[in-house]
């Protein structure tokens, strides 16, 4: 079994040392609108592609949603597109292909309620290499403080991926915004449940998009990733690029 599970992004995994470790816990936070949780779906195709198991839960969509999402991307098509009935017939065909080779995937897509939490983590596969939550600001613990219980949930998330010798990324939103520095990057502290995630974590990745801020500077669809914290590595920057309409994000020359 191997100790790794490649991202499917060739930069993020070299900087990774060869993707993310099992029994890691593992977030990636960004400024609201950045596109985590369509980094975290391609993420979760693309190591489904490489035959990995792989578990997506949201808090924020149903599973029917993430299943559409998870097609735009791997498609290159927009919601639209798959809504509608004006697609030509190769079109139709080139995406009923796509379809069917994501339905084929080791790959499983489940609402989380946030009642239950967190049994309904520990039974959401009978197995999986890769578990993808999105995200910890939708779990509730029981009615606890909301400091309170973010962390719990991460403590309990990183104990999970040690008792199922798995990997789990986890989506988190900045909570204080960056708007106002002059370097807008993220940084830990603007997470949800930031000492946790600094205890627990064993990897921080934060996902930064200029055009966000000021689309006259901002290249449009560059985004970067900047590992924020690696205690298996050294940390650093790589770049992506983000097609919004498709929810894809890519290595630079990607085809």
């Amino acid at each position: 079994m191997s100790r790794r599970i490649p991202t499917g992004f060739p930069a993020l995994d070299q900087l990774l040392g060869g993707g993310v470790r099992r029994e890691d816990l593992i977030v990636l936070g960004g400024d609201s609108g950045s596109g985590c949780s369509a980094l975290a779906l391609g993420i979760a195709v693309r190591a489904a592609t490489a035959g990995h198991t792989v578990a997506v839960l949201s808090t924020e969509m149903s599973a029917t949603r993430l299943a559409e999402r998870a097609l735009a991307l791997s498609a290159k098509a927009t919601l639209d597109e798959l809504a509608g009935d004006a697609l030509h017939d190769d079109r139709r065909a080139e995406i009923a292909t796509v379809a069917l080779r994501l339905r084929e995937l080791p790959i499983a897509f489940q609402s989380q309620p946030v009642e239950g939490w967190p049994v309904d983590l520990r039974t959401a596969a009978d197995e999986w290499d890769l578990l993808v939550v999105d995200c910890l600001e939708g779990l509730d613990v029981d009615g606890r403080a909301p400091s309170d219980a973010a962390a719990l949930r991460v403590a309990a998330l990183k104990r999970l991926a040690i008792g199922r010798e798995a990997a789990i990324l986890l989506v988190v939103h900045s909570s204080d915004s960056p708007a106002s520095r002059a370097d807008r990057r993220p940084v830990t502290s603007d997470f949800t449940a930031a000492g946790a995630l600094r205890q627990h974590a064993d990897v921080i990745l934060g996902l930064y998009r200029e055009e966000l801020y000021d689309a006259d500077l901002g290249i449009a669809g560059a985004a970067e990733v900047r590992v924020l914290k690696d205690r298996h590595g050294a940390g650093g920057t790589i770049d992506l690029f983000f097609t919004p309409r498709w929810l894809r994000f890519e290595d630079l020359g990607e085809d």
